[in-house]
């Protein structure tokens, strides 16, 4: 009989799948949940630190607001290393006009924050190896250019006998 209710009362493939989706939904909301209490503090940092109310963090004023042990720690408790705060810093500023907006500010920290993982390190790769690549491009285009150059300079202004002798 107890076998017999269960298969009326509780389906295992419904009950099961329910679990499952309010499992994943208590996931999602915990998740959201950090989320919004680490931009509240991220935001709550940048406007400590504006000390003039520009709406931008200058190197100077992010440099003293790391100055605060409690400061320091929280950057440390998100992953971040503040050792090399002007690094941070730099890599803060996207657009890299010496200020750090909100935004930027914001979208870094949350972005930094955290051990470096697999994709970012992956990317990272990536883009050095298309830089190298486009490297490579330019210093053989310029040797080449440097050769028609010398050419065409040589056809201009023929090396004198002199020239021809000390070589």
């Amino acid at each position: 009989l107890p076998r017999l209710c269960c298969i009326f009362f509780c389906p295992p493939s419904l009950s099961g799948m329910a679990v499952k989706r309010r499992d994943r939904e208590a996931f999602v909301k915990a998740e959201i949940q950090q989320l919004e209490l680490a931009t509240h503090r991220i935001k709550t940092f940048f406007h400590e630190a504006d000390k003039d109310n520009s709406g931008t963090l200058s190197w100077t004023e992010f440099r003293h607001h790391l100055k605060h042990p409690h400061v320091r720690a929280y950057f440390q408790g998100m992953g971040l290393d503040v050792s090399q705060a002007h690094l941070l810093f730099e890599l803060l500023d996207a657009d890299e006009n010496d200020a750090v907006t909100i935004k930027e500010f914001l979208d870094g920290c949350l972005h930094l924050k955290g051990e470096a993982r697999s994709l970012d390190m992956n990317m990272m790769m990536l883009m050095m190896k298309r830089m190298n690549d486009k490297f490579h491009i330019f210093v053989s285009r310029s040797d080449s250019f440097q050769n028609d150059l010398s050419k065409s300079m040589s056809r201009i202004c023929p090396p004198s006998s002199s020239e021809h002798a000390a070589k």
